[in-house]
């Protein structure tokens, strides 16, 4: 840093002091003051200033300055041109002739012959002169015709924002309202919100109470048995075409005084209890009412059906297919097992239910409950399995399910067993097959149902 530098403090000159007295920094008075005072004898002026009136000041000396630099200039070049003119007048009749030899040379020499050549010149190079002048002339009034443009568009733009603000500023005692409003209802809702949340404590308090029990989360281990059970199972579901086979939902352990396996579907959620969780069969049938009730083309929660049919026809589906994959006629074994460890059954079946059987539709009829009526619905779709094919039966089975509407449900069992023949004959009709047709004719005629016409051909 240079002594320059280092003598200067921040926004300001320092005031010139020497000896003991202090300079006034005022530049129209500039009296020298005795060191000490804080105020020049002559004009009265601060000499400790602020920073503004030092600028203001320093500011104001350098345009003094600036001016008179100016002036002197203009002075000195006036004398100049004066004296050098005086100095012309009197050598200029010695020097004339030799000058307008010299010009002549000159003009030789550049090209020209005559003074009208060098006037013409002149006249060249002022009109060149001229023509640039006119292009700065005109860029200057295209920059500044740009600024004066972009000028108005900020105004306006200005007066835009002014407009808007004052728009707001009137539309705010109504935002103020409805936000008001909200909250109102905002609490509304927490207050219903509230409500339900200890109405769905209290309906589990009554499954409990019921005998369900209390759900837990399932080891680790038991998570990847039945894991592994599942995933080949949503494949072959998956490849019948019903819907959201291949997605996986939850699966809980049950702890209850009463030995039960059910899938909710309002939580899309699977319960087992824990005595049975080492029974896969049992997860896979649960699955599969997931699987079906995804499968429809409506929500059978919401359609009137007109009775409990529907749940026999679906319970002998959810039956059938994990039994068919399985190739096993059988439901159940695991649980009748663990059941006669508990004391909660007196039977000796060995299975909850078998569909290898010849039960009639007109046994459900009769006031078979819903594991009776299941038993007879899952029992034709086991027997149209040994007539056709597994791939053929279990392919008719998806399609007619998936085709079914709620009117397809209504009525006694045999008139719901009617409608879904029909729905398989009717998928059949799109791979015709004389055999496909008469078994499954034989099947639900065997079984009381009136069979349908035969296509000729």
């Amino acid at each position: 840093m240079s002594n320059e530098a280092k003598g200067k403090s921040v926004g300001h000159e320092p005031l010139d002091q020497k000896g003991t007295s202090t300079r006034c920094p005022n530049p129209q008075c500039m009296a020298e003051n005795t060191a000490g005072q804080k105020f020049c004898g002559q004009c009265g002026q601060s000499l400790n200033p602020d920073v503004g009136q030092l600028i203001e000041w320093a500011l104001t000396r350098k345009l003094e300055q600036k001016f008179k630099d100016h002036k002197v200039v203009e002075v000195e070049t006036a004398e100049a041109i004066a004296n050098r003119l005086i100095g012309w007048a009197k050598i200029f009749g010695t020097i004339l002739g030799a000058a307008v030899a010299i010009l002549v040379a000159a003009l030789g020499i550049m090209g020209l012959n005559s003074s009208a050549d060098f006037q013409k010149k002149v006249e060249e190079t002022t009109a060149k002169l001229e023509v640039a002048a006119q292009k700065v002339q005109r860029e200057y009034n295209a920059q500044a015709k740009d600024i004066k443009t972009k000028g108005e568009q900020v105004v306006k733009q200005f007066g835009k924002d002014q407009e808007q603000l004052a728009v707001l500023e009137k539309s705010l005692p109504a935002f103020e309202i409805q936000l008001t409003q909200l909250q109102e209802k905002l609490d509304e809702y927490h207050e219903e919100f509230g409500g339900q949340v200890a109405g769905l404590k209290k309906q589990v308090g009554v499954i409990e109470d019921l005998g369900f029990g209390k759900t837990s989360e399932l080891s680790s281990e038991q998570k990847a048995k039945i894991e592994a059970a599942l995933k080949p199972y949503r494949v072959y579901l998956t490849m019948l075409g019903l819907k959201d086979a291949d997605r996986e939902i939850p699966v809980y352990a049950v702890e209850g005084e009463t030995l039960n396996t059910f899938f909710v579907p309002g939580r899309n959620a699977v319960y087992i209890d824990t005595r049975l969780v080492d029974d896969t069969d049992l997860v896979l049938r649960e699955f599969t009412h997931y699987v079906l009730f995804s499968s429809l083309e409506f929500d059978f929660r919401g359609a009137s059906l007109g009775g409990d049919v529907f749940n026999l026809l679906e319970s002998g589906l959810a039956d059938y297919f994990p039994c068919s994959y399985l190739n096993k006629a059988t439901v159940g074994e695991g649980f009748m097992r663990v059941a006669k460890e508990a004391g909660q059954t007196n039977t000796d079946k060995p299975w909850i239910r078998n569909l290898d059987n010849d039960r009639t539709f007109t046994e459900i009829s009769r006031g078979a409950n819903e594991q009776n009526g299941a038993e007879v619905f899952g029992g034709a779709f086991w027997d149209l399995r040994k007539r056709l094919t597994r791939e053929v039966s279990d392919a008719l089975l998806a399609r007619a399910w998936m085709a079914a509407k709620p009117n397809d449900f209504k009525g006694i069992s045999r008139d719901v067993a009617k409608r879904f023949r029909d729905l398989l004959l009717e998928q059949e009709v799109m791979e015709p097959s004389t055999k496909v047709r008469r078994a499954i004719n034989d099947v639900f005629a065997e079984r009381e149902v009136a069979p349908a016409p035969q296509h000729n051909g």
